[in-house]
């Protein structure tokens, strides 16, 4: 007898992060979230004014156009990717040459993306009776050609952490956009804007990533990737169910209501869940890795579910719930009143967007944790309720497609993601719940308080005082809330941050 535990236990422990580990994790998330934050927030601030801009100078329909093709060709980069980013994030000890091969067939992938995005295009056209959709489709699926060289070297400066590089390069790349919206939208190329917008962000994104990082292309040998693409095979088919859910209030709107009432709904969508997907996009950038070098300490996984979860709904609950209270004024104050067919779905998405927002994290623990074969489930099931919940909806126009988010997708996706992901965990849902009190009690008071400002308003108030008012006492209520009842745990988040940047 040696004295050497050889069990998969011992495994797991030894190939868990230690104390210093855990610093490590630590430090690199918040500077990670630190770098990725300030970027993109400051970055977000240039893309709002050109969005509002672009929104003046386009119509509705001319989102509605763009929208369908984008609810297609979304599908296919699921396919075309086939999960291969996550891959290799996860799956930390791949060899060079397997990362060659799988460079070559992220290129092979996004090639057939191309062709059959071709093929399909005048088909498109003619389901939607939309002659313009042809030429759309095939020049947004130009992305495919450029975005296949980019899937790897990107995934792989995700896993070493290089996070301040790809922050860099996100903002870049999206100052670049906001101007070049605003300046295709004023030389009057109406939907070719949002078109050429998306071309010029993969291109930019592309040469940036490739600059940093650059890998070889090897013909690829299936037996030596055949575990690499078992994993690859429960992650898309997960991915593709997540997207036909995702888009079927699109595609529902699309072909049961009017283009201009798509254009409206998709508009609206973007303005609720901008919040949310620049906050969880930047978590997601940073999050994987993290997770993938904790992945067997399950202690260390519930921690960083309960503190990332915190954090996400701090900032993501006043925004988008913000949003869902000022609807009213602020649509027709910034866009138009061509635009007020929005405003009923915006508030009943920016509710939806608020719940959804908190979600991210979970699914990226069932991969780590081997369970994406359960998540894949899930989504299926979320695949098949949630476009018969639309269709039903459809029968009250948008406003009906928007309830469908706050009705059939917690029951039949939210609820048995978050039971599978504390399972795995061993974590309770009023562990869960104990951490989003702050932010929980924070809008349910600043709700409040905007209501009752608005009682008090005089009838001839104008609107854009209106509306000023509105954001004015809201954001103090929220941050009132969260010092005079959450004060020791607001300070004890700030004394962590300051522990992790030190």
């Amino acid at each position: 007898m040696t004295g050497t535990d050889s069990s998969p236990a011992a495994a797991q422990r030894a190939s868990a992060p230690n104390g210093d580990g855990h610093a490590h994790l630590d430090r690199s998330l918040t500077h990670g979230v630190a770098w990725m934050g300030s970027v993109k927030w400051l970055s977000q601030l240039l893309a709002w004014a050109s969005t509002f801009i672009v929104a003046r100078l386009l119509t509705p329909a001319d989102y509605g156009l763009v929208g369908l093709a984008t609810m297609y060709l979304g599908i296919v980069t699921l396919l075309s990717e086939f999960g291969i980013g996550t891959t290799v994030v996860t799956l930390r000890d791949l060899s060079q040459d397997e990362l060659a091969q799988i460079n070559t067939l992220s290129l092979l992938f996004g090639a057939a993306g191309f062709v059959v995005s071709c093929l399909a295009a005048p088909l498109l056209a003619a389901f939607f009776d939309a002659p313009g959709l042809t030429w759309v489709v095939v020049a947004m699926a130009g992305i495919f050609l450029i975005t296949g060289v980019r899937v790897v070297p990107q995934a792989i400066l995700q896993r070493d952490m290089r996070f301040r590089d790809l922050a860099i390069n996100d903002g870049l790349q999206s100052v670049i956009l906001a101007v070049g919206a605003v300046v295709f939208a004023s030389m009057g190329f109406r939907y070719w804007t949002l078109v050429l917008s998306s071309l010029l962000g993969a291109l930019l994104s592309t040469i940036g990533v490739l600059r940093l990082v650059r890998v070889p292309f090897q013909w690829p040998r299936w037996r030596a990737l055949s575990p690499a693409l078992r994993f690859s095979q429960h992650t898309i088919v997960g991915r593709l169910a997540w997207y036909v859910y995702q888009n079927a209030d699109f595609f529902v709107a699309g072909k049961l209501l009017t283009k201009d009432a798509l254009g409206a709904y998709r508009f609206g969508w973007d303005v609720a869940h901008t919040p949310v997907e620049k906050l969880t996009s930047l978590v997601g950038g940073v999050t994987p890795a993290i997770l993938s070098a904790a992945q067997h300490d399950r202690s260390a996984l519930k921690r960083y579910i309960l503190r990332i979860s915190e954090a996400l709904a701090l900032l993501t609950f006043p925004a988008t719930i913000g949003i869902a209270l000022v609807a009213g004024d602020l649509v027709p104050l910034a866009l138009g009143d061509r635009w007020v067919s929005m405003v009923a779905p915006l508030q009943l998405l920016g509710v939806a967007a608020g719940m959804r927002s908190v979600a991210p994290i979970l699914p990226q623990v069932l991969v780590v944790t081997g369970e994406n074969r359960q998540m894949m489930r899930i989504n299926v099931v979320g695949a098949i309720v949630m476009p018969v919940a639309f269709v039903i909806g459809a029968k009250w126009g948008t406003t009906g497609i928007a309830i469908g988010w706050l009705t059939a997708y917690p029951l039949f996706v939210l609820l048995p993601l978050a039971v599978l992901t504390f399972r795995q965990v061993h974590m309770s849902f009023g562990e869960y719940l104990h951490a989003l009190r702050a932010p929980l009690s924070g809008v349910v008071v600043m709700s409040a308080a905007v209501w009752s400002a608005r009682f008090l308003q005089p009838d001839d108030f104008a609107r854009p005082w209106a509306l000023a008012t509105d954001i004015a006492v809201g954001a103090v209520a929220y941050g009132a809330t969260l010092l005079l009842l959450h004060r020791e745990r607001m300070l004890a988040i700030v004394s962590r941050i300051r522990g992790a940047m030190s």
